[in-house]
């Protein structure tokens, strides 16, 4: 059963292939898809603020929050800035205490 399912993944493959190879419309349709998704990539990281704001903090379940809007009032938050041109956001601390 497994054996057959891997063989049918592959001929799927190798159909695709052969139609992105084959036929130049197929071909055009995939690269203009993948020139949309660059076009929205640059839209974001070429945005007019270089800096955002994330806030860090625990819902009523003490579950982890990070949000671009402010918590409800009166509850303890802190606030990330990360720049948009970078593509790493500064990790979390591991609280022991919710893992053991």
């Amino acid at each position: 059963m497994m054996k057959n399912f891997l063989v049918l993944v592959i001929l799927l493959c190798v159909a695709s292939g052969a139609a992105y190879y084959f036929n130049p419309q197929a071909k055009k349709f995939i690269d203009g898809l993948l020139q949309d998704k660059y076009k929205i990539k640059d839209a974001i990281t070429k945005s007019a603020d270089p800096e955002t704001t994330f806030y860090k903090w625990r819902n009523d379940l003490g579950v982890l929050q990070l949000t671009q809007n402010p918590p409800p009032e009166g509850t303890p938050y802190e606030t990330v800035t990360v720049r948009n041109d970078a593509n790493v956001i500064p990790g979390i601390e591991r609280d022991n205490a919710i893992f053991d």
